[in-house]
């Protein structure tokens, strides 16, 4: 890919330095782990997945754990945050896991690889604006029966932190791939997000790759997020 990330990558670099990372929650997420205990997704046996945007790797992790990943890799372009997702790696004793600190639209498609499960938290919505083409690259790395699963932000509200997008915006970016489900659901909780009166809006979509048989028999209540505080 040819992309010149000189805005967001002064950004991203910036509050890595400064540790500050108001979107992590310091563990996986709770949509990833609805989406997998619901059964209405299916990984296959000795799945890949991959994560883009891995931050500090509580989601990599968590998908490294399970009986039916293989293999998962994280990509982010904060050194900081690599430096803590191997050190929690290496901790955990968590040998089926790589990360890599690399601006993923500058990353050559052999190098991200192609998977059964994609994952994106906050970093597709961060970037499609500026960058478009973070939808081919996220697009291409989903196997021809494999899943996309992104939780970005939701234009049906204000924004207050994380970047919105419109239902349209996100279902128009993925062409390629066919739209399980996308349902409103609230990002969780992070140190930041506490200070607001509900955690902000999100969407979460799944789409799957053109040989994808599964049902994906779902509703929006599996998303569901009570309000963070009351009002």
């Amino acid at each position: 890919h040819k992309h010149s990330m000189s805005v967001s990558r002064a950004k991203w670099l910036r509050y890595d330095t400064k540790g500050f990372r108001p979107w992590d929650a310091r563990a996986p997420s709770s949509q990833l782990q609805a989406l997998l205990a619901s059964g209405a997704l299916t990984l296959p046996p000795a799945a890949s997945a991959l994560e883009i945007g891995c931050g500090t790797g509580a989601s990599c992790l968590w998908l490294a754990g399970r009986s039916d990943v293989s293999h998962v890799r994280g990509i982010d372009i904060a050194p900081a945050a690599i430096a803590l997702c191997r050190e929690q790696a290496t901790a955990g004793h968590v040998g089926n896991v790589d990360f890599i600190e690399a601006d993923v639209l500058a990353m050559p498609a052999a190098a991200i690889g192609t998977h059964d499960l994609v994952y994106d938290c906050q970093t597709f919505h961060a970037l499609l604006r500026e960058s478009p083409q973070i939808a081919t690259c996220l697009a291409a790395a989903v196997r021809p029966d494999g899943h996309l699963f992104l939780l970005t932000g939701n234009a049906d509200e204000p924004e207050v932190g994380p970047t919105v997008l419109t239902r349209a915006e996100i279902v128009a970016a993925f062409p390629t791939l066919r739209l399980a489900f996308i349902y409103p659901s609230r990002f969780d909780r992070t140190p930041t997000y506490a200070t607001l009166r509900n955690t902000p809006l999100a969407w979460v979509a799944l789409f799957c790759g053109p040989d994808c048989k599964q049902a994906h028999t779902c509703s929006a209540s599996l998303f569901a997020c009570p309000a963070l505080n009351s009002s």
